[in-house]
Order: C-alpha cells, then sequence, then structure tokens
C-alpha cells in the first residue's frame, strides 16, 4: 500500500502531521535523525572490567550467554553508531558462520531488547537497541558508556595540563582513571572483535596514569608521583616518560643519588632487552641532574578550586559526567544531546581492519557528484520563496540518487522557512487516480475547501459543477486546486515533492500541466523525480513532458552516473582512501549507479569479513554483474522464513502495510516484526517513521524479490493479499478499490476472477467519478484480461466491459482504442442477440464530433449493416434510440456511394430528437447532420444545424467548440472574417478550461492559418507544428494531410512553393494521404518542374470526392489543369462554376485559397475563353480586397496583369 505523505515544517510552525515515507533511492545518501533514549532510562554500560550493565536502580542486569553478552559488548563499543549486520556476524563467528547466523542473531536481539527494556509492551518501537540500515545501533548517550566517560575525562585532564592547571588536571584524571573495574572486556579478551580495542584502552590507561604523574609533580606531591611512577614501570619497564617522571620526582625530592641510580636501572632495561640506548630527552634529564640545573626546580602554580561540593577525585555517574568522548580512536564524539542516525555507520571504527571497507559504507550525508545540480536547485528555490516558483524535473536512471538528491533540497527549503510536502507515485496500474495530489492536500493545513477538493479527488464527491460536461468539471477541479495552493503559498512558500512521476496516473499528470503555467508566478515549486530512460515513460508522461516543453519556469535537471572520480570521493565520504585501481575496478563493475555501487560494497563486506584492498579481490569475489544478481546474493543471507516473508511482502507492493502482510501472511504481528528485523538491519527495507509499516529500500529490491516467485506463488500471495485487504477495509474505500482489483486479478486464473472484474469496474466508475478516464480505460482493461472466459455469463460480462471500455477510451481521446472495444462489442452483441448491448456499443461512434470517427475515405459496411439491421427490429415507438442509430448511420454512410441516403437519415434524426428528445440527444443529432451533410452545396441547412445547436442554451465545452469550429468553417466559406476571429476566439478560451487534444489540434491549427491570413509567416509555421504535435497524441487521421497542406499553403504565398514538394510527393503516394496529390502535383507545377507534374498526374490520376475535402481538392486540380491541360480544364470549369462566389478553406485550418474566381479566371484563360477569364479575374480581385487579406490582392493582381484583365 502507499505510504502517507511526508511533510517537513520549518521551526517557528507547529505541525499538525510529520508522518511519512522513508527514502527511496539512496544512492549516496543517509537517514533522517532518530529520537533519542529517554534520559530517564538511565541504563549504565561498564566494558573497563567485564562487561555489565547497571539499571537505574543500580541493579545488574543478567545479560544472558556468552555470545549474547558479546553482541552486547560489539554495539556497545560503537554506541551511538550503526554496526553492520555483516560485521557483528564475523565478530561472533568469524570465517565460520553457520548459515541460520543471521536468524541467530536476530533472537539475541530479542532477548537482549527484553533485557533493557523489560517493561516494553511487544507493540512499543523498542529505544535503546534499535534496527538500522545496515544493523543495529546501540541508542544511548555517550555518557551511558563508562570507556566514553573515561575517555572524555583523560582528554579534559590533558587540556588542562596544557594550560598549566595541575589540580585540575588531577582531579579529572583520578576521576577517569576510578572509572577501571578490572581488565576490559576480559571474558572477550580472545575475541577479534574486543582485542584491538582492549590494547588501545589499555594503553590510554597507562597515558592517563602517566598524566595523572604529571599533574602530581606540578602540585609538588613528589613522593606519590614517584610511587606512581615506580608501579607504572613495573607493568612497562620501557616507558621512557614513566623513568624520566621517577628521576624528577626523586631529584626534587632531594634524592639525587637515587635518581640518577633509576636513570642507570633505565639504561640496563632498555639495553639487555632492547639494544637501545636511553632516548635524547631522558640523556639530557641526566645531564641536568649531574648539573643541578635550577630549572628542574618545583614551581608551585596556582590551583584552580573545584566548584563548590565538588570533591577531589570523584566517580562521575552518567547523568553528572562531562561532555564524553569516543572510544580512543573513534571518529569525534557528537554534544552531549546528540542524537544517532541510521547513516552515522559511515565510517569504520578504529578497530577494523583498514581493508574492510564495506563493513560500514553507508550513505552519507555529504553530496558526492550532485553539486552544480544542488546549487542550481538552491538557486530556483530562492526565487521561488520571492514568488516566481516553477516545476523542476529531476530526471537519472534507477539508483541514481533522485531521491536522496531531493531531500537534501527539502532540508535547505524547510531551512529557508518554506513549508515542504512529499507525495509518492506507487507502481502498477491500480492505485486511485490523483494519488500524488490526494497525499499533497492531505499535508497541508485542513480547510473547508481542503477537504471539499480530497472528496472530490477521491470520488466522494461530485466535482462537476456542469452537468454533462465532464471537459468542464475538470478544468474547473484543477482551478480549484491551483486556487488552494495559492491561498495556502500566500501564508508561507511551498515546496511540492512528487517522487517517482514516471509511475504517475494520467490524472495527476494533467492536473500538474494545468498548474504549471501558473506556478512562475506563485510562491511554489514543485519538484518531480523521474526516471530519465524513455522506455519507462508512458505515453501520459511523454504527452506531459511535450506540452511543458516550452511552458515558463520549468526545467529539466539531470543526474548521471558516478564518474571514477565520484567513486572515490564516495568512498572517502566513508573514510575510505583506495588505490586508482580499485576505484576504477567499482566504477566499471557498476557502471558508476550508486545504489549499485552501495549494495555491491555491502556484499563485499559480508562475503569478505577479514576486508579486501584490492582490484583483484573485487574480481576472484564472483561480483554480480546486476543490481538485481546483488540483492539476491544479499537477502539468500537472510533465514528462510525472513526471506519467504520478503516476497510476500513484495506482492504487496513497494510500501508493506504490516497488518496487511501479517494477515497475508498467516502470522502474528509480533513475528512479522521479528522475521523482518534482518530485512531492516541490512538494509533490504527501511521503517516508515511514526508507525509500524515498512518500504524496500528501493524499487529494485522489491522487484529482484518478487521475480523469484513463480506465477502460481505470486497468484497465490496476491489471492491471500486481496482476501486480506477485503477483511481489512470497507468494499468501497476508494483508496483500496484499485488494489482490490490488482491483487484478485493477480489470481484470476486460480480462482479469483469473479471478485477481480467486480472491483475492476468498480474501480474504473470511480475513476470516472474522478473525471479519470485514463485511470478507467486501465481498470477495464484489467477487468476484462481478468474474466473467466469458462464462466456461463462470460460473453455478456465481456460485452458490458466493452461498451464501457468504448465509452472511456473515448472520453480519453483514444479513437483507435475505442473504435476496437466497440467493433468488438457490436460483434459480439450481435452473436448474443442482445439489441440492447449492440444499440448501446454501436451509437457511441454517433457522438458529438468534428470529423468523422473513420479514416479519410472508408466506410465500414459491417457497422451499417449491424445499424440498419437494428433500426429495422427496433420497435416503432423507441423514437430516441431511432434518433441516435439513424443519426449515427448518417455519419458512417458519409463517405461512401450513399453519402445521400446517409444525409437523409440524419435528418430524420434531427426530426425525431426534435421532437422526442433532450437537449443532448438533440445536440448529438444536429451535430451528426453537420457532418454528414458536409458537402459544398449544403452550406447553408448546415449552418442552421449549427446555430440551432448552439442555441439550445448552455453546452459542455466539448460539444460547443465542435459547433463553433463547424460554424467557423462555414464563416471562412462566405468571407466573414470578423465573425470567424470572434467565434475563434471564444474556442481559445474554452479551451484553456478542459485542454483537449483533439480539439486543442484543430483550434491550434486554425489560428495558424489565421495567421497565414494576417501573413504572420513564422508565427503561423509555429503554430501549425504545435497543432501537429498536439494532434499526435491522439490518433485521429489527417495530422500529416492538415500538416503539410498548411506549411505549403504558407510557403506558396511567399514565393516558395518547391520547398516543400519532395516530401509532398512521398507523403502523396501513401493511399492515406491521396488528398496531398493535387497538392504535390501543384507544387512540382509551381516549382517549374512540369514534367514531373505531368509524370504524378499519369501516375496518380484525378480523384474529386464530393466531401468536406471538397473545395481545396477541386481549387488546386484546377490550377494544375490552368498549367498542364491536364486534368480536362473544361470540366473542371463547369464542376467550379456553380460555387464561383465561395472562398476556398483548408480543411479546419483556418486559411484560405481565397475566391472560386481565380481558378476559374485560370481555367478560361486555359480555355481560351477572354470575357470569362476578365470576368473572373476582376471578381477574385474585389473579392479579395473585401477579404483584406494582402497576399491574395497581390495574387489577383498579378493574374490580372497575365490574362490582360
Amino acid at each position: 500500500m502507499a505510504c502517507s505523505p511526508r511533510v517537513s515544517v520549518p521551526a517557528r510552525m507547529t505541525p499538525r502531521s510529520r508522518g511519512g515515507c522513508a527514502s527511496s533511492e539512496r544512492g549516496g545518501g543517509m537517514g533522517v535523525p532518530e529520537p533519542a533514549a529517554p534520559r530517564l532510562l538511565a541504563l549504565d554500560f561498564r566494558v573497563l572490567g567485564p562487561l555489565t550493565v547497571t539499571a537505574p536502580d543500580g541493579a545488574e542486569l543478567r545479560l544472558g550467554t556468552r555470545k549474547q553478552r558479546a553482541v552486547l559488548a560489539l554495539l556497545t563499543l560503537e554506541a551511538g553508531r550503526v554496526v553492520s549486520l555483516d560485521r557483528i556476524i564475523a565478530g561472533l563467528w568469524a570465517d565460520e558462520a553457520p548459515s541460520s547466523a543471521t536468524g541467530t542473531l536476530q533472537a539475541y536481539i530479542s532477548q537482549l531488547r527484553r533485557v533493557l527494556e523489560p517493561h516494553r509492551s511487544p507493540r512499543a518501537a523498542p529505544t535503546v537497541l534499535l534496527t538500522r540500515e545496515p544493523g543495529y545501533l546501540l541508542a544511548v548517550r555517550p555518557d551511558q558508556v563508562d570507556a566514553v566517560r573515561f575517555t572524555t575525562q583523560v582528554e579534559a585532564g590533558r587540556a588542562a595540563l596544557a594550560r598549566e592547571l595541575p589540580a585540575e588536571a588531577e582531579r579529572l584524571l583520578a576521576g577517569a582513571l576510578q572509572q577501571w573495574r578490572g581488565e576490559p572486556l576480559l571474558e572477550f579478551a580472545d575475541e577479534a572483535f574486543a582485542t584491538p580495542v582492549i590494547a588501545r584502552l589499555t594503553a590510554l590507561r597507562q597515558d592517563a596514569t602517566e598524566d595523572l604523574t604529571e599533574a602530581e609533580l606540578g602540585l609538588g606531591r613528589n613522593a606519590q608521583a614517584a610511587a606512581q611512577a615506580r608501579t607504572l614501570l613495573h607493568q612497562d619497564p620501557f616507558r621512557e616518560r614513566s623513568w624520566a617522571q621517577l628521576m624528577v620526582a626523586l631529584y626534587r625530592d632531594g634524592r639525587q643519588a637515587e635518581a640518577l641510580e633509576a636513570y642507570r636501572e633505565a639504561r640496563t632495561a632498555l639495553d639487555e632487552q632492547l639494544g637501545l640506548p636511553p632516548g635524547p630527552q631522558l640523556q639530557a634529564l641526566e645531564r641536568a641532574i649531574l648539573h643541578q640545573d635550577p630549572a628542574l626546580a618545583f614551581t608551585p602554580r596556582p590551583a584552580v578550586p573545584a566548584a563548590p561540593g565538588t570533591p577531589p577525585a570523584p566517580a562521575p555517574t552518567p547523568d553528572a559526567a562531562p561532555a564524553p568522548s569516543p572510544l580512543p580512536g573513534a571518529p569525534p564524539a557528537p554534544d552531549p544531546g546528540w542524537v544517532p542516525a541510521p547513516g552515522d555507520a559511515a565510517a569504520p571504527p578504529a578497530d577494523e581492519p583498514s581493508t574492510g571497507r564495506a563493513a560500514e559504507l553507508a550513505p552519507t550525508a555529504r553530496m558526492v557528484g550532485r553539486g552544480p545540480q544542488l546549487e542550481l536547485i538552491g538557486d530556483r528555490l530562492r526565487a521561488a520563496a520571492r514568488g516566481h516558483g516553477g516545476l523542476l524535473f529531476v530526471a537519472g536512471g534507477a539508483g541514481v540518487g533522485k531521491t536522496f538528491l531531493t531531500e537534501r533540497v527539502v532540508e535547505r527549503a524547510t531551512a529557508a522557512g518554506m513549508t515542504a510536502a512529499w507525495s509518492r507515485c506507487v507502481e502498477g496500474s491500480t492505485t486511485p487516480a490523483f494519488w500524488p495530489w490526494i497525499q499533497l492536500l492531505q499535508a497541508i493545513p485542513p480547510s473547508p475547501e481542503q477537504e471539499r477538493l480530497l472528496a472530490a479527488l477521491t470520488g466522494g464527491a461530485e466535482p462537476r459543477p456542469q452537468a454533462g460536461d465532464p471537459d468542464a468539471a475538470r478544468f474547473h477541479l484543477h482551478e480549484a486546486v491551483g486556487e488552494l495552493l495559492r491561498t495556502v503559498a500566500r501564508r508561507q512558500p511551498i515546496l511540492l515533492i512528487i517522487d517517482d512521476l514516471h509511475l504517475a496516473d494520467a490524472a495527476s499528470l494533467r492536473l500538474l500541466t494545468h498548474l504549471a503555467g501558473t506556478l512562475s508566478r506563485l510562491p511554489v515549486m514543485v519538484l518531480a523525480t523521474m526516471r530519465a530512460e524513455q522506455g519507462e515513460h508512458g505515453q501520459p508522461l511523454r504527452e506531459t513532458l511535450g506540452a511543458l516543453a516550452n511552458e515558463r519556469g520549468v526545467e529539466r535537471v539531470a543526474l548521471q552516473p558516478f564518474s571514477a572520480t565520484d567513486v572515490r570521493d564516495y568512498l572517502r565520504a566513508a573514510a575510505e582512501e583506495s588505490d586508482a585501481a580499485v576505484v576504477a575496478a567499482l566504477h566499471e563493475r557498476t557502471g558508476g549507479n550508486p545504489f549499485y555501487l552501495k549494495e555491491l560494497l555491502r556484499l563485499l563486506a559480508s562475503e569478505h569479513p577479514d576486508g579486501w584492498s584490492s582490484k583483484e579481490a573485487i574480481a576472484e569475489s564472483a561480483v554480480p554483474e546486476s543490481v538485481r544478481d546483488v540483492i539476491g546474493r544479499r537477502v539468500a543471507r537472510m533465514p528462510e522464513e525472513t526471506q519467504a516473508l520478503l516476497r510476500a511482502a513484495a506482492v504487496i507492493g513497494r510500501d508493506v502495510d504490516t497488518v496487511l502482510l501479517e494477515s497475508a501472511a498467516g502470522l502474528d504481528y509480533e513475528r512479522v516484526l521479528s522475521l523482518l528485523e534482518p530485512a531492516v538491519a541490512s538494509g533490504l527495507l527501511v521503517e516508515v517513521p511514526d508507525g509500524w509499516n515498512y518500504r524496500f529500500a528501493h524499487a529494485l529490491v522489491r522487484d529482484a524479490l518478487y521475480a523469484e516467485l513463480s506465477r502460481l506463488q505470486r497468484s497465490r500471495v496476491h489471492r491471500r493479499t486481496g482476501e486480506a485487504l477485503e477483511s481489512l477495509h470497507r468494499a468501497d474505500d476508494p483508496a483500496t478499490i484499485g488494489l482490490l482489483a490488482h491483487h484478485f486479478a493477480a489470481a484470476a486464473r486460480i480462482g479469483a476472477a469473479a471478485k477481480a472484474v467486480s472491483y475492476a469496474r468498480r474501480a474504473a466508475e470511480l475513476a470516472e467519478a474522478q473525471l479519470a478516464y485514463d485511470e478507467a480505460v486501465e481498470f477495464l482493461t484489467v477487468g476484462l484480461a481478468a474474466l473467466d472466459p469458462t464462466a456461463a455469463d462470460a460473453a455478456e460480462r465481456r460485452c458490458e466491459l466493452l461498451v464501457q471500455l468504448g465509452k472511456a477510451s473515448r472520453l480519453a481521446g483514444d479513437v483507435v482504442g475505442a473504435r476496437a472495444a466497440l467493433n468488438e462489442a457490436v460483434a459480439l452483441g450481435t452473436r448474443l442477440g442482445d439489441d440492447s448491448l449492440v444499440i448501446d456499443a454501436a451509437t457511441v461512434f454517433g457522438g458529438v464530433t468534428f470529423w468523422n470517427w473513420r479514416a479519410y475515405g472508408q466506410v465500414d459496411e459491417h457497422m451499417v449493416a449491424i445499424l440498419e439491421d437494428q433500426v429495422a427490429r427496433l420497435d416503432p415507438t423507441d423514437h430516441l434510440r431511432r434518433a441516435a442509430l439513424l443519426g449515427t448511420l448518417g455519419v458512417e454512410l458519409f463517405y461512401g456511394e450513399r453519402r445521400d441516403e446517409g444525409e437523409r437519415f440524419a435528418e430524420e434524426a434531427v426530426a425525431l430528437a426534435r421532437r422526442y428528445g433532450d437537449v443532448e440527444l438533440r445536440a448529438r443529432t444536429l451535430n451528426n447532420y453537420a457532418v454528414a451533410a458536409w458537402i459544398p452545396d449544403r452550406d447553408e441547412q448546415r449552418l442552421v444545424a449549427v446555430n440551432e445547436l448552439l442555441a439550445l442554451g448552455p453546452l459542455p465545452r466539448r460539444v460547443e467548440i465542435m459547433a463553433r469550429m463547424h460554424r467557423m468553417f462555414l464563416l471562412m466559406s462566405n468571407g466573414d472574417l470578423d465573425t470567424y476571429d470572434l467565434e475563434l476566439a471564444r474556442c481559445q478560451r474554452l479551451l484553456t478550461e478542459i485542454r483537449v487534444p483533439e480539439l486543442a489540434a484543430q483550434i491550434t491549427y486554425a489560428a495558424g492559418g489565421r495567421a497565414i491570413l494576417d501573413g504572420r509567416w513564422a508565427e503561423a509555421e509555429r503554430l501549425v507544428e504545435e497543432a501537429f504535435t498536439e494532434q499526435q497524441r491522439t490518433n485521429m487521421w489527417g495530422g500529416q494531410w492538415i500538416r503539410l497542406v498548411l506549411l505549403y499553403t504558407c510557403r506558396r504565398f511567399q514565393g516558395r512553393p518547391g520547398e516543400l514538394r519532395d516530401e509532398l510527393v512521398r507523403g502523396a503516394d501513401e493511399p492515406e494521404l491521396e488528398l496531398l496529390r493535387p497538392t504535390a502535383v501543384l507544387a512540382a507545377c509551381e516549382s517549374g518542374d512540369e514534367t514531373l507534374a505531368a509524370e504524378l498526374v499519369e501516375r496518380w490520376g484525378m480523384t474529386i470526392r464530393r466531401d468536406w475535402s471538397w473545395d481545396i481538392v477541386a481549387y488546386q486540380w484546377a490550377l494544375v489543369a490552368a498549367r498542364l491541360g491536364a486534368p480536362d480544364p473544361a470540366r473542371l470549369y463547369e464542376t467550379l462554376a456553380p460555387f464561383a462566389d465561395r472562398f476556398v478553406g483548408v480543411g479546419s485550418g483556418g486559411a484560405t485559397w481565397g475566391s472560386n474566381h481565380y481558378p476559374l479566371a485560370e481555367l478560361a484563360h486555359r480555355l481560351g475563353r477572354a470575357e470569362q477569364a476578365n470576368r473572373h479575374a476582376r471578381a477574385a480581385l474585389a473579392a479579395h480586397r473585401r477579404l483584406g487579406v494582402a497576399h491574395l490582392i497581390d495574387a489577383s493582381l498579378d493574374q490580372s496583369a497575365r490574362i490582360g484583365a
């Protein structure tokens, strides 16, 4: 299940919620700081002697078996720092770890948690011994460990000596040495993990004793200093500093001879056992004593009294100790209030051999290789805070560190006073529509408007402001979200994170596209991470990226894999130096992928606990070739029960709901948590803050585990997960309906088909209520795939789903997909004899549209036969369905020989709708007539129908735009540019509310054509290309045709007719682009290649269909005939003459080639009819002057000059 939104709130605000997801792509990052253990839980951990832990009341805890005690010793030596799972296992078993080592370790951890927190309930989170990637963390304050207190006081004592404060130094050093209760970690003295620590602690104790002797000399306590030096020399006779302190103490005590004798003893010991003379300092001291050098005399120094009530040499308690230091050799300790973080295990502790680099190579907080990107984003954040926000795409491959970079951005944003809200898209096509936006809205302060919008986005409330107009409803929903963000941003700038945008649903992408245009004027920054690979992008994302490519404030930040230098820096950030060969080998093996690099280092550490340090070691390790192989080998080290549970979790998804997993796996809750502990410790899972759920550390981890399941295993787990979801949630819960469809669909072949279909249909209906038609299409597709073909009612259910799918596909703009679904539904309904289903499917084709659904020139005779059969079988009193069938039949017959009959059917449909129908049916049938009667001699009748349609009252935006586009074409034919411009402006305004690609393309073509008429050539070509790009997002016919004809129009009237000739000829050779043929022939003529033009006429012949294309096709053939004498000029003259006063439009392109009088003048001139030619030329010039189009006027003037008009 998807996780809750993540919210970062500046310190000065009062947060209402801080729940959220753990990070995903940790290619180079660290975790979120953990809460410190409660201060009143003052356990005291002691290693300066036998390992003991005392409770607040002084009682000593029973720590269990030797190996269990060894686990605690390992963690205590690194208190406040994560110790990796592999390092603990290596410490316990060295090279002889059993296969059950991970499970056994987990048992020790569980027992220790009970010992350390005996009163914690099973469902309460531990606060002392935590599971943190890549292992375990003893989350105690440093001053709760005696070795840390000792080290801290020693350093403080040395600092006092350096400031010449011997009394303060004596107090601190004596207190430090009192921490010792015997030999450190005596029971583990032979263990490899303890030996180096014991050695260093012992050496530091001896150094501290010498420092204490130095303080006593500074206080004039010579006899005490001499005795202490003798004691230390008895333990180690080679310590020259102690010999020197003994000599000075004896000399100052008036015992010069004994001082010189001590020198001789030192010389003998060094010579006899080491063969070395005393050092220069010791020799110089002997000479100073012999000469009774005054510098050796005692000089009293002022003592600095301790705080009132402080004893001279206290034994500090955990709560009263000074600021502690780390263990010797370890990195510096943080402040006393320091809180450990999961990623703080970056640097190996000093007792690790230098070759053991991978044991603690967790990601670090320091950014590697991402400086320029972080700086660019920082600049954009500062601009957003000033009110100039925008949209940033952070793009990179899987595991390249997109989420880690984003987390650093959030840190900067919140530090600068911005409110940051985090959402994440989840894998699978069955997540709720608007899912990332739902998460973001849940994260902002509550208000009535927020609650209303959440209800609308989740389908819990009706979002439509106008009945029957889903496009307008979607626009107003988008606008409402934008207004809510504006309101919130007025109080404080906002950073919105959308993680994994490549997984986003189409509805969310449309909302993002809508909002992007206004972000640059608001203090709102949206940062979206996504995979960079095109193969990861679905069609909706490609459309979104294309639509936003030139939007102001939209920018793309690319993350590349690490270079070899970055790999070196990554290792250095983890306190590891590696030679160039090792760096090169790691870079080559991982391809610079940070996530792969991190996983590979962990694997090397686990398989080489004694360390690795060379290029050869990498090669000899049989390093896997892919990230998935690495993950597989790491999973294989888990206990078998843990592996099985992880695979079940992978079926649930990237985010793992523990309660759901418990129910699906049939395990009790505590057992689930226990089994998942090793996966958390190893970094395969991360814990979601403020809850008990988990998340796979990366999508690749989840994918690798899911891939290990067989098809049958997957199906079984999916079914159990679906059943668990049913038991845990309401059946109508919008957040789970899609998940139920997903899980039961994956188990459809093992008995879950009926549930899969039921939930898929319900999820599709919910998506339609959310105006998310693309998501409805996906759910219906899932339902169709899940249908059981052997069920008794399978055919009926399939037919119903197909009709629903066809309607949803049409609303989503997928004409081809809709046609395929509806054709199958019609065929299936016909075989079933279900007339109602057939009519429902067939009449979808007769919905309101600007163009015919079919490709140019095509008639589906099978569909025509079905429609006619249904009309014949229909109850004569069923006037409404008869009107719908007849209107659809009229449109279907448009391109065939029965077009006139189809027009009569459409007229009858309009008459029935006027008499019996409602507004929706009247609008539909009037539109059917406008399409079915689209021929040159029906302009008047079509204009009446369109005006009637527009007069029906408030119409859905899509219907109104289509009606006005029909009117625009008719206005252009009459040369009424003023009214045309008003209609175009109205359509452009309406288009901002609905943004339907097929309509956006047509309106943009019209704007491009209008720019041609004004002579705005560059703008015209830009608009035409934009329109073509928009139309490519649909699968409507005609994009390439109208693009080339408009571009040719633009260049022809600039005197550049030959530039597109070759492209036109190539396109016109394709059967589906036969409408280009007269344009291609004319381009050859007007570019001076009449030979080619004649060959093309011979090859293609001449076809002029009596349909919407008649105007431009007849006009162009007329110009060709006037130039070549073929096709027949006389025949073309007779064809055009009845329409001489008509202005010729380019389809819906908004451009006109001028009055038909112009080609008629050319034809008459070719035929030698001078009087007719002159009359037409004068009429053309007059018409063009009335129109006011400069290039058409120039063309007429040129024509008049040529023919002598």
